[in-house]
């Protein structure tokens, strides 16, 4: 991972297109624009910017194309990730897209036909995209979405991507994944690829076992990434300074040598923590007890 050379990213820019739009913003020099309107211009202004819209993700993918040059990647607004002819697929944005490519590469080593379509530019949505990357073997997809919308029939990115495919013989179902950055695992992404060669039930998550709506799905906890990965779990009490310890560790780590340490940091509830405290300070007590009466202690 390296850092991108900005002054190569500057020569992108406009300066004079930069400095026409910030002229003509609400405050701009001496001169205050209406703040409102009305009902007999606004809806006919409010439809007149859908044609801005459609011509962003042309415009997306033209500076898309530039810097992915610069930097050697191969950015788009959708990224297709597996086997060139998988009949199941997930679609998914964010970090777990990482851990996906990893279930996907090990699947598809045992056999498996699956793949991945990784969201770049959510908004605005292009439906002709997303379908011309998926290939035509695809029956089935799973669409994870890492918000709750309570009351709708689906969450934000899986009616998209029903929407953009509703012309096509595939099955569509959704789930919601890592609220509150709820972990999650690839024995999670693989009960989602399980699911789909399964019961495909909608509306499922994954990182809860949900016993009150039973929406959650079963996870296989001995699935393993053959990957020869180290996982270090450190605990540590408020203010022992275990986390700057922790965060040394691993910055030595990676500074002098190839490994790649990711980190995660889970604070516990105070009240949990007040009563972790009193158990502390009971065992302490317990064992002076102990001293005092000269009990003898097993090691």
């Amino acid at each position: 991972m390296s850092e991108i050379d900005l002054s190569k990213l500057e020569t992108f820019i406009d300066k004079k297109a930069l400095r026409k739009f910030r002229d003509n913003g609400m405050i701009s020099g001496a001169t205050t624009r209406g703040t409102a309107e009305n009902e007999d211009v606004y809806f006919q202004h409010t439809e007149s910017r859908n044609g801005y819209y459609i011509k962003a993700i042309d415009n997306v993918i033209y500076y898309m194309d530039k810097i992915n040059k610069i930097c050697k990647t191969d950015y788009k607004p959708f990224n297709y990730y597996g086997d060139k002819s998988s009949d199941t697929v997930i679609i998914a944005m964010g970090s777990v897209c990482e851990c996906i490519k990893e279930v996907v590469d090990d699947l598809n080593k045992k056999g498996k036909k699956v793949g991945l379509v990784t969201v770049h530019l959510y908004r605005p949505f292009s439906n002709s995209y997303l379908s011309s990357i998926i290939p035509s073997s695809v029956k089935k997809i799973a669409v994870l979405d890492r918000t709750k919308e309570a009351g709708s029939s689906g969450e934000p990115l899986y009616l998209d991507v029903v929407n953009a495919l509703k012309d096509r013989d595939i099955k569509i179902i959704g789930g919601r994944y890592g609220l509150s950055s709820k972990n999650t695992t690839p024995a999670m992404i693989k009960s989602v690829y399980d699911n789909l060669s399964g019961d495909m039930k909608s509306n499922f998550t994954i990182g809860i076992n949900d016993d009150v709506t039973n929406l959650s799905l079963d996870i296989d906890n001995s699935y393993r990434l053959d990957n020869n990965n180290y996982e270090m779990l450190i605990y540590g009490y408020g203010s022992d300074g275990m986390v700057s310890t922790s965060k040394d560790i691993l910055r030595i780590i990676g500074d002098n040598t190839k490994k790649y340490v990711p980190r995660s940091f889970h604070m516990i509830p105070r009240r949990v923590v007040v009563l972790l405290e009193v158990l502390f300070e009971y065992e302490i007590l317990l064992l002076r007890v102990v001293l005092m009466l000269n009990i003898p202690i097993l090691l």
